[in-house]
């Protein structure tokens, strides 16, 4: 059936053709953006990948680092109570919320894109070896992604888009 060609007299069909060619791709596209960014911001706050899977939590070592190391405990041991309220509010990906605040959209032609400018995020989303002598292990923790809610949320976006431009 190569250069097969739909015919359509209908006007009522043709009329919703034109509606719908006319759709404003652009700003269904922003709004997906804008939904995808909010959910991956979200995610970052529950430490857990789109699959809904909880993040490794940060290892000692990182927690020790973050609180302040040696400075953090007290000459008769124990923790500070600036270094028990720091490791209280401690979450994997977020110290001080670059990689997070990072997470944008673009809309270009007929696609949204959504990721982060830095570059340390790669190593995040998929793990690697990292440091000096590239010695540590960072765990892949998936930030990046559409969940199960996510793809029924787009959805629905979508279709409401349409739903605007066809007749009834």
């Amino acid at each position: 059936m190569a250069g097969a060609k739909l015919i359509v007299h209908d006007e009522e069909v043709r009329a919703a053709l034109r509606k719908l060619q006319a759709l404003d791709r652009q700003a269904m596209l922003a709004e997906i953006g804008s939904y995808v960014v909010s959910a991956t911001k979200a995610r970052f706050r529950k430490s857990e990948a789109p699959d809904g899977s909880k993040w490794q939590p940060l290892s000692y070592v990182t927690k020790l680092a973050r609180i302040g190391g040696r400075k953090a405990f007290k000459k008769r041991g124990g923790l500070t109570s600036r270094a028990q309220r720091t490791l209280g509010n401690m979450l994997p990906l977020i110290d001080r919320g670059h990689l997070m605040g990072s997470i944008t959209y673009n809309v270009s032609g007929d696609s949204v894109a959504i990721g982060t400018n830095r570059k340390y995020g790669a190593i995040h989303q998929f793990g690697d070896m990292a440091g000096r002598g590239r010695k540590v292990k960072i765990p892949a923790r998936p930030f990046l992604g559409l969940s199960r809610t996510d793809r029924i949320e787009v959805d629905h976006i979508m279709r409401s888009y349409v739903q605007g431009v066809m007749p009834r």
